[in-house]
């Protein structure tokens, strides 16, 4: 995923999420252009109470998806690969992050 992405369109939860992986692994991500890993993101908003699943759907279609839970909200979408569905998936984790009042 990149970063610098995420620091421009979503500033709160490059922040919540550069604090929550220094705590993690004392390593700042302003040293990063991309995550390690997608694990990273599952961890973090897993943690958060926002929930993403990638699914394949095998028929008809043959694609992968995604869906967002958050407390009543639900988001969901369709992608050709895996890769897309975790990418578009994340984008809204962080646009329901960005959203929050309370942060």
């Amino acid at each position: 995923m990149n970063l610098e992405k995420i620091r421009t369109d979503y500033p709160k939860g490059y922040k919540i999420l550069n604090e929550w992986f220094f705590s993690k692994y004392q390593f700042d991500l302003d040293n990063l252009t991309r995550l390690p890993d997608y694990r990273v993101q599952y961890d973090f908003f897993d943690g958060l109470g926002i929930i993403m699943e990638v699914l394949y759907y095998k028929k008809p279609t043959k694609q992968f998806g995604y869906i967002v839970t958050h407390v009543w909200d639900y988001f969901q979408g369709r992608t050709n690969t895996r890769t897309e569905a975790e990418t578009e998936g994340f984008m809204k984790c962080f646009e329901i992050l960005e959203s929050r009042d309370n942060e």
